[in-house]
């Protein structure tokens, strides 16, 4: 009889950790606007590239605009045509779908220096006779806005991978718990 009993838990706790590692694939997608570029990744929970998604770039009106592919590491760019929302959407086919909003305040004008490709266009901008640089408010708020963009968006993707991760103590303090509850359970039993 106890020996059924202690059978009977660990296969219900087999089945609770197996269902931990089916739920450990969930798809995930982020991304971020860079200038007019949209910058993104699109992942499993664990953290594993989801390479073989198909990813669709949606205007406001819900229509696909552009369709990609990510890279062997989840990666995919698209150069936004103008300052809009876009829904980022990735999709298995084995029916995994995640979504991203890209806000179209997140966009810059898109008159700025691009100091990525060219670190010189700035010295090479607008120079006045002194030598001094002319840049108006806006241009400048521009500049800083790139700027700010490429430093924190890569940050962002990072935080939100570590979030999305299982932490060793989670999964400890999981097993834990089930071999809590089927102790108790073979207490109770063996009590009465």
């Amino acid at each position: 009889m106890i020996r059924l009993c202690v059978l009977q838990h660990m296969v219900v706790a087999i089945t609770l950790l197996a269902s931990s590692t089916a739920h450990s694939h969930l798809l995930k997608v982020f991304a971020y606007a860079e200038g007019h570029t949209i910058h993104g990744y699109a992942y499993f929970s664990g953290g594993m590239p989801a390479a073989g998604a198909k990813v669709e770039i949606k205007n406001e009106q819900q229509e696909t605009i552009k369709q990609l592919l990510p890279d062997s590491e989840g990666e995919f760019i698209f150069k936004a045509p103008i300052s809009s929302n876009y829904l980022v959407v990735a999709d298995t086919s084995d029916g995994h779908r995640a979504e991203w909003l890209i806000k179209k305040e997140e966009f810059s004008d898109g008159n700025t220096l691009d100091l990525k490709r060219d670190p010189q266009a700035l010295s090479n901008a607008n120079l006045q006779t002194n030598e001094s640089l002319s840049i108006t408010p806006k241009q400048l708020t521009e500049i800083v806005e790139t700027a700010v963009a490429r430093q924190i968006g890569p940050l962002r993707a990072e935080l939100k991978a570590t979030a999305d991760k299982a932490r060793l103590s989670d999964i400890i303090g999981g097993i834990g718990f089930i071999f809590g509850i089927a102790g108790f359970s073979m207490w109770w039993r063996n009590k009465q």
